[in-house]
């Protein structure tokens, strides 16, 4: 993790990017806005190499919310920016620890056909982990000890890679499932996560 004030200006990159890409007008003829949701699960690629009992401290399922911003480049490219966030909020075991997961990725989408698309692209992934400072009892192996939580914020960023499939159901309906990987180029980090979600042209 960061402290805050080397994460400060990451942060405002994150926030401008959002309000640059997003703010612009929409219509049929330069482009559309549109909403997906669905189930989201972490950690894939640890999950499947992980014993049945150990799956669910490695990772975890969630829901997600994204909101996505077409712009045309062709007849078949657009440049398709989205802000993503995790719903509800990750919360350790005790409940003292709760992170909130956002991100903004800068994808281009390919219209291969008429009902399937693909898109790839960086982005950034900002969590923001709130701690509400407790103590907490954990067996130490021959009795208990007390752990002490910090109380506070910190933002962790992630640089990730990102891709998926659409396969459109009807003008404004479409089905998509997207892989998020976090620190592609680091064998021993590397983390894959998986979305799948119904998606909404508006």
């Amino acid at each position: 993790m960061h402290s805050l004030s080397a994460i400060a200006p990451l942060k405002g990159i994150f926030l401008f990017l959002i309000f640059f890409l997003f703010s612009l007008g929409s219509s049929r003829a330069n482009g559309y806005h549109g909403l997906d949701a669905g189930g989201y699960v972490t950690n894939l690629n640890t999950r499947v190499t992980s014993t049945q009992s150990q799956q669910s401290e490695v990772s975890h399922f969630t829901g997600f919310l994204r909101y996505r911003r077409g712009m045309p480049l062709s007849n078949t490219f657009l440049f398709e920016p989205s802000f993503a966030t995790l719903l509800p909020w990750f919360s350790g075991a005790d409940g003292s620890v709760k992170t909130f997961t956002f991100h903004l990725g800068l994808n281009f989408r390919w219209d291969l056909f008429r009902f399937l698309s693909f898109r790839a692209g960086p982005g950034i992934q900002g969590d923001w982990i709130y701690a509400r400072g407790a103590v907490v009892s954990l067996d130490n192996g021959t009795s208990t000890s007390n752990f002490y939580i910090p109380d506070g914020s910190q933002w962790v960023w992630l640089a990730t890679v990102h891709g998926g499939v659409v396969f459109r159901l009807s003008e404004r309906l479409s089905l998509s499932l997207d892989a998020i990987i976090q620190s592609v180029g680091n064998r021993e980090r590397r983390r894959v996560q998986l979305a799948s979600g119904l998606g909404w042209q508006l």
